[in-house]
């Protein structure tokens, strides 16, 4: 990360101390971990947005996120883990790319950024405008 960039973020200083006793007395052994707590690159974003998009476009949700260390991305659809194959991942799964959107698309779409210093989430409600069309036989 640039130095700007980790200048203007909060610190963490953690410890990890394993004690053992020898014939001296007691003694420490210390190990310091520095790191950023993940925060989304643009923080003036609302925790939630509600995105409409016409049947049948395309539609990108971003979860751009920095932390030290890098935050595991993660994506769920109204509170389960995604597994439909007409999603995509972009840039690390930063970027959620739906092709050609349909009704049941419509839903509670939530990124997860998590290191272990913390998680952030930032949520979209999908809102799918148009008819889908049926042809019958």
């Amino acid at each position: 990360l640039p130095y700007e960039m980790i200048m203007e973020r909060s610190f963490l200083l953690a410890f990890l101390s394993d004690g053992y006793i020898n014939k001296k007395g007691f003694s420490l052994r210390f190990q310091t971990y520095y790191g950023v707590s993940p925060k989304f690159r643009n923080s003036s974003l609302e925790a939630h947005e509600d995105v409409t998009v016409r049947l049948g476009d395309n539609v990108t949700l971003q979860c751009f996120a920095v932390a030290v260390p890098a935050p595991e991305i993660s994506w769920s659809r109204d509170g389960q883990k995604i597994q439909n194959s007409s999603i995509f991942f972009h840039s690390s799964g930063q970027e959620l790319v739906i092709v050609y959107v349909k009704a049941s698309d419509a839903a509670w779409y939530t990124c997860e950024a998590g290191n272990y210093l913390g998680t952030i989430r930032r949520s979209y409600q999908i809102i799918v405008q148009g008819k889908e069309l049926h042809m019958h036989a």
